[in-house]
């Protein structure tokens, strides 16, 4: 477009000042048109004013200006001006008034002749999210013959389908770039390595990444957090350093993906040069960043510079607070998890599911008993139902506690959360029943279980043994195979189990022998230690001794330590002395073997050989683990170690113990007391 008056056109002046002030002047102006014969003068003022409005719009940037220059095109009657209008599409689009932006592209059909308000739309969509908005007018814009997508097209419509997975959207779109021959470019070959590994095809996206001619940070940063992400750390961090010797500066991006990979390495010195080079380099980083390094320092063991980053960040969000707290539990520091967990609440950031999960298993893990359910209550008051993870957490923990209250506690949180038709849950209270000692409990939840799988009837098969129900474990056994459910490993061992606590020693070698023979299943060593401990407990010692001599497998501690004790009762020294030699091998740091065989060898009258093996002991400084009995009290667990006087009633607990103690006598009860002064 021409310039009629005075022959100025592109005069290097502050343009926005004299468009404001031909834009007053002009106020009553005729209509301005694209038409040169049509343009209305103006007070000359170097610029006409159709002029200074073709100069202002290519200068458009934010939305302000384009609201300005699109209310000038209408007053002026420009507002099918395909120029301004292709530029007002862009500057629309890109600040994210996408429907302002269709609108007018809908208004100037000229326009969609022309590849740049496509782009411009495409572009838009996919920044702002509506991904699949950015795919369906990629796909009309293709059948249109007069248009051809080109390099500013596809980075864009690639970024859509990797944000939807759309990974066979992604491979036509692939396609669609080698036959018009940019898969080359270098923006268009970024592009498509991201979208594989987002659409998980890492194949694929090496094979592009291997092709490239030319690769930028976006292309390297895409393919280590490919590798990064599909659990290949050390590939990640190998190509790491081929980017770093391919002299390209890592970014911001760069560095969040290559954290991961070093946590997953426990590389905590990668992990710092990584922090080091960030700080050198004034990259900076935001949450996200300062996520991903306390993330990496924990996990690498190194909660306290995890610590440390978590109190210089000038912001955090619920993740960080998240992954300091996780990362105070994963390194057994549960007292700091617990004081960060109040510190967040006063800081007013409300925890979420995972927040409160950490919690709960991170204390139910390192014995934080009245804590963990103290936090679950807290939980349920904050208006957060337990999740399934929650509950996996917790049961455990009541199980090897032998915490029935609490087990049957969590079994009402259960039911009130509606959780109890999930299949894991109900094996983990099934589990839970059985090792607390109420098999009638275990039994009933196992026959009102809407749904059972292997795990079910596996723990429910030995909960029965581990109660002396052999013959019943057996038939739950038989019933599971009428099932047409496949026993695994750990069935078996819980059916061996069963066999050896109930002395039935026939049917012992009939599941041992038809476990690999009818089912295939070759015998691990714990099945190896079950028929041991069976053979053992019904006096067979020297069958025990030859089965083991004749494993394919090396005998672990748990086969001779199945042998010893047996020996222990049946007073074999011979045996004994051999299987203690195995284990002190095996474990030389176990002292319950020294005090065992010690023992052994006292009940026999070989005082001088116990007092050899004591020595033994002291010389390698081992002393014996003291016995430890918990019991529950008006909703709170109390440990006892033996001859502990901690507690401040010792006195009462010991007077009662010590009436107990006549009532059971006066009972006809006789403690074995034959090694008592050993294990002393």
């Amino acid at each position: 477009m021409l310039n009629q008056v005075g022959g100025y056109r592109n005069k290097t002046s502050p343009f926005i000042k004299n468009f404001n002030i031909i834009h007053n002047a002009a106020a009553t102006e005729t209509t301005i048109t694209s038409s040169p014969s049509n343009v209305s003068t103006t007070p000359d003022y170097g610029y006409s004013y159709f002029d200074l409005l073709e100069e202002f719009a290519a200068n458009v940037k934010t939305l302000s200006e384009s609201q300005k220059l699109h209310s000038k095109m209408i007053s002026t009657g420009n507002e099918h001006n395909v120029f301004f209008g292709i530029k007002l599409v862009s500057t629309y689009a890109n600040c994210g008034h996408v429907m302002d932006a269709c609108q007018l592209f809908d208004k100037i059909p000229e326009s969609k002749s022309n590849i740049l308000p496509w782009n411009a739309l495409i572009r838009g969509y996919a920044m702002h999210g509506r991904y699949n908005d950015a795919l369906t007018l990629y796909y009309q814009m293709q059948s249109k013959e007069s248009l051809q997508p080109n390099a500013f097209t596809f980075p864009f419509v690639l970024k859509a389908c990797a944000a939807l997975g759309a990974l066979q959207q992604g491979k036509d779109i692939h396609d669609c770039t080698i036959r018009i021959g940019l898969e080359s470019n270098i923006y268009v070959g970024s592009a498509l390595v991201d979208m594989y590994v987002k659409c998980g095809s890492l194949k694929d996206a090496c094979q592009v990444f291997d092709r490239m001619s030319q690769r930028n940070v976006v292309s390297w940063t895409a393919i280590i957090a490919g590798y990064a992400q599909n659990g290949e750390a050390s590939k990640a961090l190998q190509l790491f350093r081929q980017m770093q010797a391919a002299g390209m500066k890592p970014n911001f991006v760069t560095m969040t993906s290559v954290l991961p990979a070093c946590s997953s390495l426990s590389a905590i010195r990668l992990g710092k040069e990584v922090h080091c080079y960030m700080i050198k380099d004034g990259l900076g980083f935001d949450i996200l960043a300062g996520n991903a390094l306390l993330d990496m320092y924990a996990k690498c063991c190194n909660v306290g510079f995890a610590r440390q980053v978590f109190d210089k960040m000038s912001k955090r969000d619920l993740s960080s607070w998240n992954a300091m707290i996780l990362g105070y539990i994963q390194n057994r520091h549960c007292t700091e998890a617990l004081k960060l967990f109040d510190q967040m609440q006063v800081a007013m950031i409300k925890p979420d599911s995972i927040t409160w999960n950490a919690m709960i298993s991170g204390c139910a893990q390192n014995g934080y008993v009245d804590e963990a359910f103290q936090i679950m209550q807290k939980m349920q008051l904050a208006g957060v139902k337990p999740t399934t993870v929650t509950i996996l957490s917790v049961l455990p923990l009541c199980s090897r506690l032998t915490a029935l209250r609490q087990g049957k506690l969590v079994h009402g949180f259960i039911i009130k959360s509606g959780l109890i038709l999930e299949i894991s849950v109900g094996n983990a209270l099934l589990d839970m029943y059985a090792k607390c000692g109420s098999i009638e409990f275990a039994n009933q939840l196992f026959l009102e279980m809407p749904q059972r799988d292997v795990i079910s009837w596996t723990a429910m098969i030995a909960g029965c043994g581990m109660h002396g129900h052999g013959r019943g474990a057996l038939t739950l056994f038989q019933q599971m195979l009428k099932e047409n459910l496949k026993p695994n490993h750990i069935t078996f061992i819980g059916v061996l189990s069963a066999c050896s606590h109930s002395g039935l020693v026939d049917e012992g070698w009939r599941y041992f022998h038809c476990m690999s023979q009818d089912h295939f299943i070759k015998p691990w060593v714990e099945h190896y230690a079950c028929m041991v401990d069976l053979l053992s407990r019904a006096g067979q010692l020297d069958e025990a001794y030859d089965f083991i001599k004749r494993m394919p497998i090396e005998p672990d501690a748990g086969v001779w330590g199945a042998l010893l004790g047996a020996c222990r009762i049946y007073c074999n020294i011979e045996l004994a002395e051999d299987a203690a030699e195995y284990l002190f091998k095996l474990e030389p740091h176990n002292s319950g073997n020294y005090v065992l065989l010690s023992n052994i060898y006292a009940e026999s009258g070989r005082l001088v050989d116990a007092a050899k093996v004591r020595e033994m002991m002291k010389d390698k400084g081992l002393k014996k683990t003291p016995g430890c009995s918990w019991i529950e009290i008006n909703k709170r667990v109390y440990p006892f170690l033996v001859g502990d006087v901690s507690h401040p009633q010792t006195e009462e607990i010991y007077a009662m113990l010590k009436s107990l103690s006549g009532l059971m006598k006066a009972a006809g009860y006789v403690p074995d007391t034959r090694f008592a002064l050993h294990d002393a």
